[in-house]
């Protein structure tokens, strides 16, 4: 069902619930609105001209087979203890895993200070998202380096934060010894 309103079109779609709140779990861990995500998608279908990601079933997988879902991560109290440090793409940071959703940026933190653009020189969505991201944190950095500790809601926020993503967070924090936040975190079922 649709609805215009103006130059804007109201989608409506029913999807299944458990979808919806696994899917809208990790955009809010990511900071994204879902309308920004359907939008952005919608956008990219239109300049390529096509759906951007392979629909097909992948090759030699049965039908019947369950495929294996985004990792998920357990937060426990040992974690906030335990300094993770970046060091990527000129970024360089001491953050701490403090509660679920708080993760802390230690003051003195070196953040990447470009991020990269477009073929065609704009910027990408993830460039957009942490430019907003440290927009609200204008008073708490100076030539790209943080003068206060900073509060963000996940390790991906953090990502964005600090080197404008790109890459698998999760792998990039890593403690004194080189084991991933990750790898401490992870949920083997």
């Amino acid at each position: 069902m649709t609805k215009s309103t103006n130059n804007k079109k109201l989608i409506q779609v029913e999807v299944d619930k458990a979808l919806y709140e696994d899917s809208k779990r990790v955009l809010d861990d990511i900071g994204i609105p879902m309308p920004v995500l359907i939008n952005a998608l919608l956008k990219r279908i239109v300049a390529q001209g096509r759906v951007p990601f392979d629909l097909a079933q992948p090759e030699g997988q049965q039908s019947n087979s369950v495929p294996k879902g985004k990792s998920r991560h357990k937060f426990t109290k040992e974690l906030a203890k335990i300094p993770f440090y970046v060091d990527h793409d000129g970024a360089k940071a001491t953050v701490y895993w403090q509660k679920r959703n708080e993760m802390l940026i230690k003051a003195g933190a070196v953040m990447k200070a470009d991020p990269k653009l477009n073929k065609d020189g704009s910027l990408g969505f993830s460039a957009k998202f942490a430019q907003k991201l440290r927009s609200e944190h204008t008073d708490s950095f100076q030539n790209f380096v943080t003068t206060k500790d900073i509060i963000l809601k996940s390790v991906n926020e953090v990502g964005l934060f600090l080197y404008f993503a790109g890459t698998n967070s999760w792998l990039v924090l890593k403690d004194k010894n080189g084991k991933s936040i990750n790898a401490w975190s992870v949920v083997v079922e």
